[in-house]
């Protein structure tokens, strides 16, 4: 097994059956879909898929498989070898000192990994009252011990204090385009939310108009 930290497994099994997590995969799909496009994988492995449902929605005739320790039905590994790996918020999830088995693992399964690797903490409080991040590192941190197995591995796209992507083999193209999808998916998000700030603000006035706060004052 990749991940022998039995406790932390138990904490997210204990969130996994009480509510709905682990689906922010599908926000990379189309950074998912540019790798697929190139690689042509017969294979593909979502490595610690939570309750995603991301496979199902690539657009490409593959063999698709599902491993997370902490859901039942994905408990183990179900091959040895795939063409590619696609691994969204999980690194950041795994102790410090078994990230670098971890990484390993899936060096061993393939070559072309996609990591989309959160860089700060977790709104996520696990039930043991640690935060689901327990491993905040910044870019570089994690290209370095990346490249202790993937020698040819780069970044994509990184914001301190945000995520940090990165592809395992050298592919100035992909590269690029996986930093030009995830520039426009950041602009267009922080748009909407811009928006319902905006919305949220004006709400905020009607409410307080309506009960009285801010009310123009009558002349006495």
């Amino acid at each position: 097994m990749a991940i022998v930290d039995k406790e932390l497994i138990k904490n997210y099994q204990e969130i996994h059956a009480s509510k709905d997590y682990g689906f922010t995969s599908s926000q990379y799909k189309s950074h998912i879909q540019a790798c697929i496009n190139e690689i042509k994988p017969k294979s593909i492995l979502e490595f610690g898929c939570g309750q995603s449902t991301l496979v199902d929605g690539l657009v490409y005739e593959a063999e698709y498989y599902r491993y997370d320790p902490a859901v039942p039905q994905f408990a183990n590994i179900p091959i040895d070898k795939a063409d590619f790996i696609i691994n969204t918020d999980v690194l950041e999830h795994i102790p410090a000192k078994d990230v670098g088995e971890v990484v390993a693992k899936m060096k061993s399964i393939s070559d072309h990994v996609f990591y989309n690797i959160a860089t700060d903490y977790a709104n996520e409080i696990l039930p043991n009252g640690e935060n689901a991040h327990c491993t905040v590192w910044p870019g570089d941190k994690w290209l370095e011990l990346i490249r202790q197995y993937y020698p040819d591995a780069e970044i994509a796209y990184y914001v301190e204090k945000k995520s940090c992507l990165i592809i395992t083999w050298k592919s100035p193209g992909t590269k690029q385009l996986i930093h030009d999808i995830e520039r426009v998916r950041v602009k267009s998000n922080n748009k909407v939310d811009h928006m319902f700030k905006k919305i949220e603000r004006r709400l905020r006035q009607i409410r307080n108009y309506v009960i009285g706060k801010n009310r123009p004052r009558k002349p006495l």
